[in-house]
């Protein structure tokens, strides 16, 4: 599993927008917010909107609370406090209830995530020195932690000496008896004189943290303070641009070019032809006859290899498949169907196959005793996604969603699988739908050796049709059953 750990977005929508395309580069599976998203920055709307559709994740930053009502804004400064006033009249009615359900704290399991220290999460202090991290160390047990906050990128380590340290921010692999303390920086403020954005990647398949600094248009968020009337100069980013006291171009030249007759040089070839010797041409026109020849017996190789060992994507279902309307079912009802038996790769009543690679993966329904459906998907190599897809599924905003499945992963699995929601809005083009909208993989297994992936998510503004995946990349096999989602709350 890779994450991508971000912090203090800070309502800069350009800084954000880099960032997010840096992630989809890196293969990111799961995008995590250590606080912040709104504050500070002019495009605070934008930003929560975007973060709200791409972010898996979050935990309370204190611009977040204080926005939403649960701290007071007299711990500001008044720059900040005059940014929280605007922050609140630009955001919607149902931004408010969203930033509130931000918790505290996240647990990964072998890493725990938080805005400022861990010691008192809910006071929002800083982690400036190895002192403050020795404390948040203390209180929670965890080899590997996050935060954010103060805006600048650092990292602490605790060894078996017992005495902290503090060490350049650096890529680095987790070594067994070491603790890890990881201030990610920030996307949208940092504060370390270098106004590129801050993040970082954890590997948890290498056991590894990368430390990522991401440019972006400085111009384009001057320009986006100005379009909101706001003083650029209560930008901390734009007061760290490395243009901003520089001497342009002109005025440092040391030499004048000639204008007057006379003063131009004098004695020199104007313009010469470059030649080739004949022979040295004819020696080249052999030696690339035969390397012509050479380059088209193995083009005539490799496409065969290719045609043999390619893969061959392909899609599974019927012709048209029919949409549900979740908005005429009774809370609680399934909405997903459950398809009788099949053989591998045949077609499945109700759900649409997606392989990467025909050739090594494959689909099939067994059926247990109460009649209920288990999914069996199968592939003997990585790097290829595959999946089953429900029918469309037509919604409302403010609708709640329960998804819930057991996933039984065989022996020699490797990879990620889970639970994926895509969402189309109104408005959007077909095939323009969230695909990251909603991820959910399965926990550790108890039931039996089966593990549960379930989290209830809403459907947001604007949301008018959803469609469920299971699958991922991985090889090896694994089996779903007890598939449904529920409705547990109408919308509006």
């Amino acid at each position: 599993m890779r994450y991508a750990i971000v912090s203090d977005l800070h309502a800069n929508l350009q800084a954000w927008n880099s960032v997010l395309l840096d992630i989809r580069s890196n293969h990111v599976e799961h995008i995590i917010s250590l606080g912040d998203v709104v504050g500070y920055g002019p495009s605070p709307a934008e930003v929560l909107q975007s973060a709200h559709s791409h972010i898996h994740s979050f935990v309370m930053g204190n611009h977040d609370a204080v926005v939403c009502g649960k701290l007071n804004d007299a711990l500001f400064n008044p720059e900040a406090r005059k940014a929280i006033r605007r922050t609140r009249r630009q955001l919607g009615e149902r931004a408010i209830p969203f930033l509130a359900e931000f918790p505290l704290l996240l647990d990964g399991g072998s890493f725990l995530c938080t805005h400022g220290d861990f010691v008192v999460p809910e006071a929002f202090q800083y982690i400036l020195d190895e002192r403050d991290a020795a404390e948040s160390w203390k209180s929670f047990p965890h080899p590997l932690l996050f935060a954010g906050h103060t805006h600048q990128p650092a990292l602490y380590l605790l060894g078996s000496s017992g005495t902290p340290h503090a060490i350049p921010p650096q890529d680095f692999e987790l070594e067994s008896g070491k603790r890890y303390l990881v201030n990610v920086g920030s996307v949208g403020c940092p504060r370390d004189n270098d106004p590129r954005a801050s993040y970082c990647i954890y590997d948890t398949t290498a056991n590894a943290v990368f430390w990522r600094r991401i440019p972006y248009d400085l111009d384009a968020h001057r320009q986006e303070y100005e379009r909101h009337q706001i003083d650029p100069a209560s930008s901390v980013v734009l007061h760290a641009d490395p243009r901003r006291d520089s001497v342009p171009l002109r005025e440092r030249l040391d030499f004048s070019p000639a204008t007057l007759p006379g003063e131009s040089a004098v004695g020199v070839t104007g313009i010469a032809t470059i030649k080739l010797l004949e022979n040295r041409v004819k020696r080249w026109k052999a030696a690339a006859s035969v390397l012509l020849g050479t380059f088209a017996l193995a083009i005539a190789v490799s496409a065969l290899l290719l045609f043999r060992y390619s893969a061959k994507p392909g899609e599974i279902g019927m012709t048209s498949l029919p949409v549900a309307d979740a908005r005429v079912f009774e809370p609680g009802r399934n909405l997903l169907h459950h398809p009788p038996a099949s053989s591998r790769n045949a077609v499945i009543s109700g759900w649409t196959i997606s392989l990467a690679d025909r050739r090594h993966q494959w689909v099939e329904v067994l059926q247990e005793t109460n009649d209920r459906s288990i999914f069996v998907l199968s592939s003997s190599r990585r790097g290829y996604p595959m999946h089953i897809m429900s029918v469309e599924i037509q919604v409302s905003p403010g609708m709640q969603f329960y998804p819930d499945a057991l996933f039984a992963k065989s022996p020699d699995f490797q990879g990620t699988v889970g639970i994926r929601i895509s969402l189309l809005r109104e408005g959007d083009a077909p095939g323009m739908e969230s695909l990251s909208f909603y991820s959910q993989e399965p926990g550790a297994a108890r039931i039996n050796g089966w593990a549960r992936a379930r989290r209830t998510f809403t459907i947001p503004a604007k949301g008018s049709r959803i469609r469920m995946r299971i699958g991922g990349d991985f090889k090896g096999t694994v089996q779903v059953k007890n598939l449904s989602l529920t409705c547990s709350q109408a919308g509006r």
